[in-house]
């Protein structure tokens, strides 16, 4: 029992730190908010895989039902 709960404290420890340690995304200074209004971009993994394939072309059926390009 005692080797479980020190893994569990290894595992809570480790994901405080990978929280800590990852920034947040921020835009860059150069993309200004109405230089990418109307364009929206859809980043999958390789649309070999069935699923991200279903996966961009639903999110770019949705991207144009709400007017973005």
């Amino acid at each position: 029992m005692n080797k479980k709960w020190n893994m569990l404290l290894v595992i809570a420890l480790v994901l405080a730190l990978v929280q800590i340690g990852v920034p947040t995304a921020t835009v860059p200074a150069t993309v200004k908010a109405q230089d990418a209004e109307g364009l929206i971009v859809i980043i999958t993994p390789s649309h070999d895989n069935p699923f991200f394939k279903a996966e961009a072309d639903s999110a770019e059926a949705a991207a144009q039902d709400l007017g973005y390009e």
